[in-house]
């Protein structure tokens, strides 16, 4: 919106959604968004998506973005990577909050090799109900946190396919452990 347009609709007493105003963006068939990367390409900072039961094919890159990605019930809402990369991959300057949903499908065995369901570089994401499975990577199958702290509230990791590690941290410059990893396996 052009700083003009949006000076006359301050006067007018007319505000366009930010944080404080967040959307609610409904991904279900029938509705104006019937995948979640379309509602993640139309959302703002601040929106919340929010995702109705089923498989919802696609890998996700939320670099960048400030965004809740919200499922009805993590048993009925699966987010299934195309098979080639990270599932979800949190980048640099994001702040993202990932609730009541299924993780799996990714597969990080080429490229840098982080995290098949979840990559996370350079961010603090809040994940809370979510299980991951069925992923792979050469380091962190299911989930990689690279220079980053994520807050994990009823978080399940299953068996990925064979990995080194279902979860992993390093630095992906040097390969160096972070040594973070207590209790991981």
């Amino acid at each position: 919106m052009s700083g003009r347009l949006a000076a006359v609709l301050v006067v007018l007493g007319i505000a366009s959604a930010g944080p404080s105003g967040a959307a609610t963006l409904r991904v279900e068939a029938g509705t104006t968004y019937t995948t979640i990367i379309a509602a993640i390409a139309a959302a703002d900072e601040g929106d919340t998506i929010s995702v109705a039961p089923g498989e919802h094919v696609g890998n996700l890159d939320l670099g960048g973005l400030t965004l809740t990605i919200e499922g009805d019930d993590r048993s009925t809402v699966e987010i299934r990577g195309s098979g080639s990369g990270p599932a979800v991959t949190i980048g640099a300057n994001s702040a993202i909050i990932l609730r009541s949903l299924s993780i799996s499908d990714g597969d990080a065995r080429t490229g840098d090799g982080y995290g098949g369901c979840l990559s996370v570089v350079d961010s603090n994401p809040v994940i809370q109900d979510v299980r991951f499975h069925g992923c792979a990577a050469n380091d962190g199958g299911c989930v990689s946190l690279v220079r980053s702290e994520a807050e994990l509230t009823g978080v399940i990791v299953r068996t990925a396919r064979p990995s080194p590690r279902a979860l992993g941290t390093g630095d992906v410059a040097t390969g160096a452990d972070s040594g973070s990893r207590t209790g991981w396996s």
